[in-house]
């Protein structure tokens, strides 16, 4: 074996140890070679593209075994003692890559959500979401899940510094889920206040995250996001919310023209207004005038309890209200409101202005529901 050469991309030295990883897919005899490398490196075994094998005239290259469709068909996660029943991956195992090409695909990110950390991957169980996969590295920590997981499912264990590669966050907490993103308007909160918060044009994450949270907080019956706000299932969203997600209901990506179909008769039509119009709003005159013929009153001064369904208008601290939204609130007996602000603080966060009137919605709701008890 003196005159056997190994060659790696990189380049690395290597010594082949027969064991079955490897299949032969080009040689210049009928000899087949199954093995793995191990290289001189910090963490021992690592990825090849190709490995050329040449010894006196042979030549043979051998690529990674891609894995069969039985290697990711979803078994039962419990054995018949309680113990989890998972797949140990390497680093660098090429399942890795398939699985979270599945999340991280542009054109499959509006079928799968990626969820990461225990809390949010125990509301999704709770909720009934569908898990695709389980990925965890440290086994005592996933094994809280045990009473939220399905019967089956497919559960892998990965080395931390390979989840850390794919995960969106600083640190990995370790454990990251894979579910199939629900339908919209799957939730059905119990006793929702007769409230509706039409997110209108909310780009940034963290604030539909904010708004998620304080309608949850708040008992909303619905949150609807218009087309331009922020990916409703994004990893930003999604951690900012934390788990409202799962608690109400909530239709991404409405055109204006149905928005009108989703409101009950009734309904009163509210914008949270800072007295300015935004030059990104199109047609700044227009909206202007739509928006001169609609009341402005203060948050504290409106008789909410008399509205019937209350819908509530937020914008986008960017692009601002839209002419959509005040035609809409002209149709459904609206007006505008604002949170009067000191100390020349012209404008409030999306989120921590919703908040403010949310809350304040739901104080004279209550009350009224505790009046007629």
């Amino acid at each position: 074996m003196s005159d056997l050469f190994l060659r790696v991309k990189p380049t690395l030295y290597a010594q082949l140890l027969l064991r079955p990883r490897f299949s032969a897919t080009r040689q210049a005899s009928s000899d087949v070679y199954e093995g793995r490398v191990k290289a001189i490196g910090p963490d021992g075994w690592v990825p090849h593209a190709n490995l050329v094998i040449r010894s006196g005239s042979k030549t043979t290259v051998l690529t990674p075994r891609k894995p069969t469709k039985m290697d990711i068909q979803p078994g039962a996660l419990l054995d018949s003692e309680g113990n989890l029943v998972y797949t140990k991956m390497d680093n660098h195992d090429t399942r890795i890559t398939k699985i979270m090409s599945l999340v991280k695909t542009p054109s499959k990110t509006g079928q799968l959500m990626l969820l990461e950390g225990l809390r949010l991957i125990r509301e999704a169980l709770e909720a009934r979401c569908q898990m695709e996969y389980l990925l965890f590295s440290r086994l005592k920590e996933v094994s809280t899940l045990k009473p939220f997981l399905p019967s089956k499912g497919r559960l892998y264990k990965m080395p931390y510094r390979e989840m850390q590669v794919w995960s969106d966050l600083t640190t990995t907490p370790g454990v990251m889920g894979i579910f199939q993103i629900p339908l919209p308007g799957w939730v059905e909160a119990r006793h929702p206040l007769p409230i509706t918060v039409i997110c209108d044009n909310v780009r940034e994450p963290g604030n539909v995250g904010a708004i998620l949270r304080t309608c949850s907080g708040v008992g909303c019956y619905q949150v609807i996001l218009t087309k331009g706000c922020a990916h409703l299932w994004e990893s930003k969203v999604l951690r900012s919310a934390c788990g409202a997600h799962f608690r109400v209901k909530t239709t991404p990506n409405l055109q204006w023209e149905k928005i009108a179909e989703q409101l009950p008769p009734g309904a009163h039509v509210f914008i949270a207004d800072n007295n300015s119009v935004s030059a990104t709003s199109g047609g700044v005159k227009s909206v202007r005038e739509l928006a001169a013929n609609i009341p402005v009153l203060s948050y504290s001064a409106v008789n909410f309890k008399g509205a019937g369904h209350v819908v509530l208008v937020i914008g986008g601290e960017t692009e601002g209200v839209s002419a959509e939204a005040y035609n809409l609130a002209s149709r459904f007996n609206g007006a505008r409101i604002n949170v009067p602000l000191s100390n020349g603080v012209d404008s409030l966060n999306s989120g921590t202005a919703l908040g403010v009137v949310a809350f304040e919605v739901k104080r004279q709701l209550t009350k009224q529901r505790l009046c007629l008890m």
